[in-house]
């Protein structure tokens, strides 16, 4: 009997790997066109939080090297597509698609500036003049390593006396004209920086200043200390750069600004601030117009609380951001169900497309469903008294209503209970709160 052997290769196939985007960021940072398209998304999302230079509004900075949740190009692009819910972050992947998401990463790689992969070297102390600082490179250091940050912090020397010698890239996005201001208290300090040197002797209460004509690139940057006496250490080192905006160098800089308190007012001009309110939904806009009333607008359209007077109260300017909800002004009213659309009895499903500002009173918010309706909002608060709230539907098909909560004032009239109020002209349908 004829005995036959079957041989049974099994093929396990593994699911491809996701490529890292960091290699196609890196590229689309030097496309014109690409980094242009970043800018725009960024003017129309992201600037209420970041600042209008990516320079930290209520969200963290995001030009220089301090990074909450990643410092890489990818990281970038993973935050940007799967937000940051619990600080009040959207995810844009539901509003974006890939390639406009690679670009906004792009745009933020462009306008990275400040210090980068800096290294220390700690020599010991040397007396004379202060061109006896250690030369860069020459001896044996006691100890080196790698600034995570890219501060220039002395901590790590823990010594009395120490020299100390730091290594790195400063990196510029625009051309223009750079500042550099040191000050010890305690000891000497040298910089050179593209064939400059800038230097200043311990116990000099005058801050150096050092002006650089630099163009957009990368710059190595090396930077001396040397501690000359027991007594507690303190050096200052910032730059200031052609936008305006004075960026920490040093530890103790960076430690003067993030204790500070920033307090956000409504002055001149509309103010519109992703946050986190206590029992609002996560992810809400809160918006303040020049009257003196404030607002907050889901994602999906709903009103959910009114106030005047404080704006935001955000905290610290960057130790304690996220840390815990913004506070308001004494509310007119703050409910969990909102002011909202109806169709057909039903909550409408809308997700924000954009805001904008079309001038400096009125900011418009723009949703949009899955069939193509819209839905524009904006508000004026010229009377201090009310809020004005003014909807335009285009394409939303079925009857439509609007949900008002019970305790909100409405044609003058402190609702007990919940109604609905029916939509009769889509096209303009406005609505006005007057305060309690």
């Amino acid at each position: 009997m004829n005995r036959f052997l079957i041989i049974v290769l099994c093929i396990v196939v593994s699911p491809p790997l996701r490529a890292d985007p960091g290699a196609e960021i890196s590229v689309l940072s030097k496309d014109v066109m690409a980094v242009k398209q970043g800018e725009t998304i960024y003017k129309q999302m992201c600037f209420a939080c970041h600042g209008m230079n990516l320079e930290g509004a209520a969200g963290p900075n995001l030009m220089d090297a301090t990074w909450i949740h990643g410092a890489t190009p990818a990281d970038w692009f993973r935050v940007i597509t799967e937000g940051v819910s619990e600080k009040g972050m959207m995810a844009y992947e539901a509003v974006y698609d890939e390639t406009t998401r690679k670009n906004l990463a792009a745009y933020l790689l462009s306008k990275q500036e400040g210090l980068r992969s800096f290294q220390y070297e700690i020599y010991p102390p040397v007396s004379g003049e202060s061109e006896a600082l250690p030369g860069f490179g020459s001896g044996e250091p006691i100890k080196s390593g790698e600034i995570s940050d890219a501060l220039v912090d002395l901590s790590p020397a823990e010594m009395q006396e120490f020299s100390m010698v730091f290594k790195g890239r400063f990196l510029v996005p625009r051309d223009g004209k750079y500042i550099f201001i040191h000050h010890t208290r305690d000891g000497r300090f040298r910089m050179k920086l593209n064939g400059l040197v800038s230097k200043s002797e311990g116990g000099n209460k005058k801050r150096t200043r050092l002006v650089v004509d630099l163009k957009a690139g990368e710059y190595e940057m090396e930077v001396a200390y040397q501690r000359t006496d027991g007594t507690p250490h303190l050096l200052l080192f910032d730059v200031l750069v052609p936008s305006g905006i004075n960026f920490p160098l040093s530890r103790d800089s960076h430690q003067i600004l993030t204790t500070s308190t920033h307090i956000y007012e409504v002055a001149d001009q509309a103010r519109v601030v992703r946050t986190v309110l206590d029992g609002i939904p996560h992810e809400t806009l809160a918006v303040g117009l020049t009257g003196g009333l404030s607002f907050t607008v889901g994602r999906d359209a709903s009103i959910y609380s009114i106030w005047d007077g404080l704006f935001l109260d955000t905290g610290p300017n960057v130790s304690e951001r996220g840390k815990r909800a913004a506070q308001t002004g004494p509310p007119w009213f703050a409910t969990a169900d909102g002011i909202r659309l109806l169709v057909d009895g039903n909550p409408a499903d809308l997700r924000l497309k954009e805001y904008r500002m079309e001038s400096s009173q009125s900011p418009v918010f723009e949703f949009v469903d899955p069939d193509g309706g819209k839905l524009t909002l904006s508000a004026e608060s010229s009377d201090p008294e009310a809020l004005n709230l003014l909807f335009s539907i285009e394409g939303i098909k079925g009857e439509l209503e609007l949900s008002i909560p019970a305790g909100v004032f409405f044609d003058n009239e402190l609702l007990s209970q919940s109604s609905r109020v029916p939509i009769k002209d889509p096209s303009n349908f406005p609505l006005t709160i007057p305060k309690p």
